[in-house]
């Protein structure tokens, strides 16, 4: 089977991107799934509706795996919250409703936002921190 431009795309931006950067692939893939999942549920398209939801739940699913508890309460809250959203999408799969989904959909967009922001933040502390070392030495 021949990979398309996208899916190469894909291929690349994954496996070149930093362990900040996969995390923002993941909430942009999440938020892609959701968005199509609501659109399938209004159509009565519940097929679609069902392959993204699984998509979308199994992308919380790895959003969770890659929390790293050694960093305080933040990652325990966040896993708490992805619980929560996991459950959420099987009601809405279950239901075929879009109420869940636009519930987490909101979640989703507001810790993403905050992710970029963190991430933006540590990256350009990290440039200054080489900088530094740069000119000592």
């Amino acid at each position: 089977m021949q990979e398309t431009g996208y899916g190469a795309c894909k291929r690349v931006q994954t496996a070149t991107s930093t362990p900040a950067g996969l995390i923002s692939l993941l909430y942009d893939g999440l938020l892609t799934r959701l968005r199509r999942a609501q659109t399938a549920i209004v159509a009565a398209d519940y097929e679609v509706a069902n392959e993204q939801l699984n998509v979308a739940q199994a992308i919380v699913l790895e959003l969770i795996a890659s929390l790293d508890h050694s960093y305080g309460d933040i990652p325990r809250q966040l896993s708490a919250l992805y619980e929560y959203m996991y459950q959420r999408l099987v009601r809405a799969n279950i239901d075929k409703d879009v109420e869940p989904i636009r519930e987490v959909e909101g979640h989703i967009m507001q810790i993403a936002e905050a992710w970029a922001v963190a991430a933006r933040q540590a990256e350009a502390e990290s440039r200054a921190t080489e900088a530094g070392r740069v000119i000592n030495a």
